[in-house]
């Protein structure tokens, strides 16, 4: 049975995992950088590549905190910054490099 860690534990993400959340993370803010309609409207057309990109940086990694371990996924907080949490009942949230945060309200 795999071993459940405490809370607040980083995220063990290989080197690859993490440049590419990096570029993933550069891509939406670059995108978000575009205050015209054009850049609004292709932010929202890539929204859903950058979250599937995300989930299959992300599949082999799974969330340790409660049994079974979880799938983990990206998500936008209220001002539109990307985060990762788990899909835990009790949720569980990381930065885009992995580290433990407080989950958005």
């Amino acid at each position: 049975m795999p071993q459940i860690i405490g809370e607040g534990t980083d995220l063990e993400l290989s080197p690859e995992q993490r440049v590419a959340l990096l570029g993933i993370q550069a891509v939406a803010l670059a995108l978000s950088a575009f205050r015209t309609n054009i850049g609004a409207t292709l932010g929202l057309a890539l929204e859903p590549s950058l979250a599937q990109a995300t989930s299959a940086i992300l599949s082999p990694t799974k969330c340790p905190y409660d049994h079974p371990p979880a799938d983990i996924i990206q998500d936008f907080d209220s001002k539109k910054n990307m985060y990762l949490h788990c899909l835990h009942a009790s949720t569980h949230c990381w930065n885009m490099s992995g580290h433990f945060v407080g989950c958005p309200k």
